[in-house]
């Protein structure tokens, strides 16, 4: 099989829970709207914990603090264009004040709303990765001792 514009994606997704609530971002790309971990692209010379940093302030107004790596994935669709490889650390709010922010990446606004979602209802919204309900309920349980790589998971 040969791939055109082959492209890989490191993406840093910063998971925050407050009073049992997780932070997402409600996103819209085309006609389909999901929520997701506030996140982004790395950008060079750029270190995995400045880009959490950046992208939280930049989605959200908040000012946070990378308190551990949790979990690396790939996600290879099957459409052979890209490969994304997402780094998900756990962050600690520091300041700042919640509101909707911007997505410099994209020229037209993609983040329609930002929120603490109880966690109770993650599995009643769709969500992406598919997976982060059950990430979501072991880094409640304080399960994750040591960063944990998931495969290629949806």
């Amino acid at each position: 099989m040969i791939y055109v514009n082959k492209k890989i994606v490191l993406r840093v997704g910063v998971i925050i829970i407050k009073n049992e609530s997780l932070l997402l971002t409600h996103s819209q790309y085309d006609d389909e709207e999901f929520w997701l971990l506030p996140g982004g692209g790395l950008e060079f010379q750029e270190t995995l914990e400045e880009c959490g940093v950046r992208e939280i302030k930049e989605e959200t107004g908040l000012d946070i603090k990378i308190e551990k790596l949790l979990y690396v994935r790939d996600f290879i669709p099957n459409d052979g264009k890209n490969h994304v490889v997402d780094i998900f650390f756990l962050g600690k709010i520091k300041g700042g004040e919640l509101k909707i922010g911007v997505d410099p990446d994209h020229e037209k606004q993609k983040i329609k709303d930002v929120k603490f979602v109880p966690i109770e209802n993650l599995e009643n919204i769709k969500l992406y990765p598919k997976i982060l309900p059950d990430l979501i309920k072991d880094v409640c349980a304080k399960k994750p001792t040591s960063a944990k790589y998931l495969g290629n998971v949806s």
